[in-house]
């Protein structure tokens, strides 16, 4: 099923197909129709076909970035299927020639969003206990594209797992993402925020002095700008949050990591959902999202997913998890029958504490950042 897939693989791979990247200045030709292809039957669990679809259009363009992706990204999936079902040397086999593909695709410029490929390595690496190889690619990836928010994030998620300072990668970030690129910034301020929960005293208050002066900065390069006002609220609200211990005097904990889990895999399956079946609108429900599409036996979302008795919101491990979204009237009918006009333009999901649990409170949207919120 859907729902039990990796949901950063199907993420990266949907928004790679609904963007169309590319590697290299001379794209294979029918690539845009292959990639939709692959994705089709990788959504449907048909991981060796994807293979099959992608590996010759690699055989005859090696030098193409997009093709080692993709095929690094099919082969981790049939990896974690194999792991699954308790075929260890399977499920090796595939990894390493997952790496091996995804290494390349870095090696080659990473497309032309080296995040997917960075996100993806580097993820990978991790599951697989390679620390060393991890490491390695990280500071590479800080190397060749100092501009970018993602690997200076992963430089200083290091540097909280190993212990060592955190305000050298924290100035490396800020000699190279551009003052003048506010949205970098921005994603990078995010980031952090997301990183202070999990960070020790001493490191969480450079955490958050950063994400600050990161914000203040971009107030005064982009005054009165409503995008920047509503990312700089948001983000200070989740260093408010995170700053503030969880009272847990008024019940036992509620799963935090459960829902978190739970907001990602909704998540992922609105993003799909909105590449494959919506035209780029997304479900207006948990029960729309785990409709199957007509010739499908299931939907983007598993049915334990969503909510009983016809109400609009989850119980799960202690919290109430509940998606609003913005009604676009102009969304077509989708592939598993919601009417035209049905569709969302947005979506939020938030997870809270029930009555008599403690907790933090989380949210995701579009952005797939999950968020604590008040």
């Amino acid at each position: 099923m859907r729902a039990v897939r990796h949901a950063a693989v199907l993420l990266v791979l949907v928004l790679s197909a609904a963007t169309g990247i590319s590697g290299q200045t001379s794209v294979p030709p029918d690539w845009t129709t292959t990639q939709k292809k692959a994705l089709q039957l990788t959504l449907d669990g048909r991981y060796k076909d994807a293979i099959a679809m992608v590996e010759p259009v690699v055989k005859v363009y090696p030098q193409f970035a997009d093709g080692h992706m993709w095929l690094g990204m099919a082969y981790e999936e049939m990896g974690r299927q194999h792991a699954l079902s308790g075929d260890r040397m399977g499920a090796l086999k595939a990894l390493d020639t997952a790496v091996l593909h995804m290494n390349q695709g870095f090696e080659l410029g990473g497309s032309q969003d080296p995040e997917v490929i960075i996100r993806g390595l580097v993820d990978l690496l991790g599951f697989l206990g390679r620390t060393d190889a991890r490491q390695k690619t990280i500071v590479a990836a800080v190397a060749r594209y100092p501009a970018l928010p993602v690997p200076h994030w992963y430089a200083v998620r290091q540097a909280l797992e190993s212990g060592t300072d955190v305000a050298d990668p924290l100035r490396t970030a800020r000699a190279g993402i551009p003052s003048s690129d506010v949205s970098a910034r921005l994603d990078y301020a995010g980031y952090l925020a997301a990183s202070v929960d999990h960070a020790p005293p001493s490191a969480k208050v450079l955490l958050m002095t950063e994400v600050n002066e990161l914000c203040e900065a971009a107030v005064k390069m982009r005054p009165g700008d409503r995008d920047v006002t509503a990312a700089v609220s948001r983000i200070r609200n989740q260093l408010a949050v995170a700053a503030t211990p969880v009272d847990t005097t008024t019940g036992p904990a509620a799963d935090e990591t459960s829902a978190t889990l739970a907001l990602r895999m909704i998540a992922s399956a609105q993003m799909t959902y909105s590449a494959v079946c919506a035209s780029g609108f997304y479900a207006p429900s948990l029960g729309a999202l785990a409709r199957p599409a007509r010739g499908e036996n299931s939907g983007f979302l598993s049915d334990q997913m969503v909510p009983p008795d016809g109400s609009s919101a989850l119980e799960r491990r202690g919290y109430r998890i509940e998606m609003t979204g913005t009604p676009a009237p102009k969304s077509p009918v989708s592939c598993n029958g919601v009417k035209a006009g049905g569709s969302a333009s947005d979506f939020s999901v938030t997870a809270r504490p029930l009555p008599g649990r403690s907790g933090r409170s989380l949210r995701i949207d579009q952005s797939g950042s999950v968020t604590a919120i008040q």
